[in-house]
């Protein structure tokens, strides 16, 4: 039978309510934030998210630009240069890698 220690238990407890917390805070979690350079240097044949979108054609210097991107344009994109079948496919795995990311931090495996 394995021993808990109840004081590392609790440490890890305090730490991952303040990563739930944080987290939950925000209203949103900016795009750069999850597609990192690692992440789109690994699945893309770009080094970071700007120069994904620039070869892609599109041009974003606000928020505003990003939110006007043509999305079917941007999936279509997405399919052509990446493993995902679209856009939303690939932030959806970004931000699970982040969210991955955050927790093992805490030691989550």
């Amino acid at each position: 039978m394995s021993n808990v220690d109840f004081k590392d238990f609790s440490d890890f407890a305090k730490a991952f309510e303040k990563e739930v917390n944080d987290l939950s805070s925000r209203d949103q979690i900016a795009v750069d934030e999850i597609l990192t350079k690692s992440f789109i240097s690994k699945n893309t044949p770009y080094l970071d998210f700007n120069e994904f979108l620039e070869a892609g054609g599109f041009s974003v210097n606000t928020q505003e630009d990003f939110d006007s991107i043509d999305e079917s344009k941007l999936s279509a994109f997405v399919t052509e240069k990446t493993r995902f079948s679209n856009f939303q496919e690939m932030i959806d795995t970004a931000g699970q890698e982040f969210l991955e990311g955050r927790f093992r931090k805490l030691g989550f495996k």
